[in-house]
């Protein structure tokens, strides 16, 4: 037989494997792998159980820290930024909002680091990073200096955002995402607690050198620095790299993930990936969502301190009351994160959590600025708590209230649309299926509890030909196995 005849087969093998390998580094283990692991309660628990512990801790740090940073600003503005740096005018509120314009501006190169960078590496670089421009800021004594150094805070704090919710997907299933998102985002109510303790006390520190609101700069700031060696050390690139898992963890590790048709880690960049999100109706939704959230809720991680001493509190109590603020925060996020798991569904929630800052927006709409009102306007400010809300700094002025009720109105418009749209999608996906021969109604068992079957099979989805693509490094709505939850 010739040479060529046999050896043409053999190369369009190697080819394949070679192809399946580059499409998400999960399939290289599956593909080296002796055997394929079967799921079930016992070891699924276990793996889990490592994971939260060895992840969970680190990204929550990160993210509490990301968020002590930005609200350092805020708690500055208490104790004299404002006046020993002659900020006048709408001076203030652009080193509030410089460092979202420079995260807006970083996002398409973030996005790119994002895939061809190790994720655990990227954070531990962009966490020492954001830490020295923040150490710098006491060296800052006016609107130029200030604005520079929050300009750079902002461009390395960029990717923590979208750098968390790939390390989200890559590590747990659909059904245990929402307690640990739920988790980081808990960790603004953390701050405002926990950092409005801190800087009590650092506020009563009487130094000859630095004033209290350097002092506040670079306290957090050293923090940061110190904690991104651990970070850059202790936080895994992906579940293909984690040292925490043996071989056999690995492969449940994956396996884990397969109903989540979602993959693990790739390190291609596809210009086809980013024309269907630019052309996709979901992308441009929840940008809008997100927004419509981050309009007010911004000017509250900027103001928040300075509006609560504008109901008549000196700076003191200004920051202990800062407290109750961020407990709500807490409640609220958790509550959420539970209500979503247990219903299976978002949407619904996120529309019902839209309703406090409403009310709170029409109180402080409505109420008067009297001693005899502080109470009530501290209730409605705690109310903008539940999505960070509710005006910005423009002194309680009423257009601003204004404007902040109507984009919450919005967002709750926005989420039907969302909702509408996603089911639209599940049925086309279904359709897809029935012309490919699959079943048109799949159970997504990625939000399922993990619970054994007949045969101890906790997801059998490969016999139903789902999950097959799930390391294929396919898109949404590429993979006709992907359900979308609404």
């Amino acid at each position: 037989m010739d040479e060529s005849a046999i050896k043409a087969p053999i190369d369009h093998v190697e080819s394949q494997l070679e192809a399946q390998t580059k499409n998400d580094k999960a399939n290289e283990i599956l593909i080296q792998s002796s055997h394929r692991v079967v799921l079930n309660p016992e070891n699924n628990a276990r793996v889990l159980k490592k994971i939260d512990l060895h992840v969970l801790p680190i990204v929550l740090g990160i993210y509490l820290l990301q968020a002590l940073d930005k609200a350092t600003l805020a708690y500055a503005s208490v104790f004299g930024l404002v006046d020993d740096a002659h900020l006048h005018g709408q001076q203030y509120s652009w080193l509030g909002s410089v460092v979202y314009l420079a995260q807006l501006v970083a996002q398409p190169l973030i996005a790119y680091m994002l895939v061809k960078l190790p994720l655990g590496k990227f954070l531990g670089v962009i966490v020492l990073l954001w830490g020295i421009a923040l150490s710098t800021m006491p060296a800052a004594h006016n609107f130029g200096g200030l604005l520079a150094c929050r300009l750079v805070l902002g461009l390395f704090e960029a990717g923590v955002a979208p750098a968390f919710i790939a390390l989200t997907q890559m590590w747990w299933r659909r059904r245990e995402q929402p307690v640990r998102l739920g988790a980081w985002y808990a960790m603004n109510g953390i701050t405002n607690i926990f950092g409005s303790l801190l800087t009590y006390g650092i506020g009563h520190i009487h130094s000859t050198v630095l004033n209290s609101y350097q002092i506040i700069f670079l306290f957090f700031g050293l923090i940061t620095v110190v904690y991104s060696f651990f970070v850059y050390w202790l936080l895994p690139d992906s579940p293909v790299s984690a040292r925490f898992l043996n071989d056999e963890d690995k492969l449940v590790a994956i396996e884990r993930l397969r109903a989540n048709n979602q993959g693990i880690e790739g390190n291609q960049w596809k210009w086809s990936h980013v024309r269907e999100a630019a052309l996709d109706i979901k992308t441009w939704l929840w940008g809008a969502m997100m927004f419509s959230i981050s309009v007010p809720s911004g000017g509250v991680s900027t103001f928040g301190p300075l509006i609560i001493k504008a109901f008549g509190f000196n700076k003191f109590q200004t920051i202990l009351l800062n407290m109750p603020f961020g407990a709500v925060q807490l409640i609220a996020t958790m509550g959420g994160a539970w209500a979503a798991t247990t219903m299976k569904k978002k949407s619904p929630v996120l529309a019902f959590l839209s309703l406090p800052p409403i009310v709170g927006c029409v109180m402080l709409l409505h109420l008067p600025r009297t001693a005899n009102a502080k109470g009530p306007l501290l209730v409605a400010y705690y109310l903008g708590a539940v999505v960070k809300v509710c005006q910005t700094s423009q002194a309680l002025l009423s257009p601003t209230k204004i404007h902040s009720l109507a984009l919450f109105v919005v967002l709750i418009g926005l989420y039907a649309v969302q909702v509408f749209y996603l089911v639209t999608l599940n049925k086309k996906q279904g359709k897809r299926r029935e012309a490919l021969g699959k079943k048109a109604v799949l159970v997504d068992k990625s939000m399922n509890r993990v619970k054994a079957g007949n045969a101890g099979i906790e997801d059998d989805t490969e016999d139903d030909g789902v999950g097959q693509h799930a390391f294929d490094d396919k898109t949404d709505l590429d993979n006709e196995d992907f359900i979308f939850v609404y």
